[in-house]
């Protein structure tokens, strides 16, 4: 199953970059084109969703099939707050986009379950919580820096204009994305598995709503202050510190003692004799 899930992996990353937009939005933030600049923030908010916490994990586990589970959860975590966005603004249309993530994690979930059923895949990292202290400060912080967000956007969705991709209103992706930015840095606080990808994809998607909001505050979709997005591009930037931390401490070889009773290696007991002859003058 190591190569179906392979396969499956990169052609729907794939689909969802290219043909979700998660890459076409996100590019409108580099390109600058006027026609979209009034929706900036709209735009930046799909592109990032898609990008980072959908697409990101697929790319993931093209490299790694063993982790198709940690695509499993966060394609869960997307699910339900897309399915938050559309009840708090309203608008049902984000349902169906909510349906699709369903729908592809599903498309990973059940070789993966097959494989793991047939003993292809072994225990691998285990799902066991763990809390990192400087996440754990940072999921703190952001709660209610981003539960403003939310707020707001809920509130002014019916009254600022609309933007609409594949027939799917931006509004209620928007208010997912603050549902799930402070979601992906409690999962990177308290999961250790899931440590760098949450953090990754919770850093880069806060730092894209915070550059868009800030060059958007002439614009009626700029629902939060040009303070929240000061606030909120310093927030992102130490997320992201928190997670080079993180791979840096996974790459960190750990020095295992040698139990009592146990029989060391050949170079380990080579060099406890040379220790012991060179303590005698020998």
């Amino acid at each position: 199953m190591t190569g179906v899930i392979r396969v499956l992996a990169i052609l729907l990353g794939f689909i969802w970059l290219a043909l979700g937009y998660g890459i076409v939005d996100l590019s409108v933030m580099l390109t600058w084109d006027v026609e979209f600049l009034p929706l900036l923030p709209l735009e930046a908010s799909w592109g990032a969703v898609v990008t980072f916490f959908v697409a990101m994990p697929f790319v993931v586990v093209a490299v790694r099939p063993v982790r198709w589970a940690d695509l499993v959860v966060m394609s869960a975590l997307v699910v339900i707050a897309l399915c938050i966005g559309s009840l708090l603004t309203g608008e049902t249309s984000g349902l169906w986009l909510a349906a699709a993530v369903a729908v592809t994690g599903g498309g990973i979930a059940i070789p993966g379950i097959v494989g793991m059923r047939g003993g292809e895949f072994g225990p691998g990292v285990h799902w066991r919580p763990g809390l990192d202290v400087p996440f754990a400060v940072l999921a703190v912080a952001g709660i209610p820096l981003w539960g403003i967000f939310v707020r707001d956007a809920a509130t002014l969705a019916d009254q600022s204009p609309s933007d609409i991709t594949l027939g799917i209103d931006h509004w209620p992706i928007h208010v997912a994305a603050g549902v799930l930015v402070p979601a992906g840095a409690v999962l990177a606080a308290s999961v250790g598995r899931l440590r760098t990808l949450a953090a990754v994809a919770t850093a880069l998607t806060a730092t894209c709503i915070g550059a868009a909001m800030a060059v958007s505050q002439s614009y009626p979709v700029a629902t939060a202050s040009a303070h929240w997005s000061v606030l909120v591009l310093v927030w992102g930037a130490a997320v992201l510190l928190a997670a080079m931390r993180a791979m840096a401490l996974q790459g960190r070889p750990s020095a295992e003692p040698i139990q009592r009773g146990a029989t060391p290696s050949p170079g380990v007991a080579a060099s406890n004799g040379d220790a012991r002859r060179s303590s005698h003058g020998g």
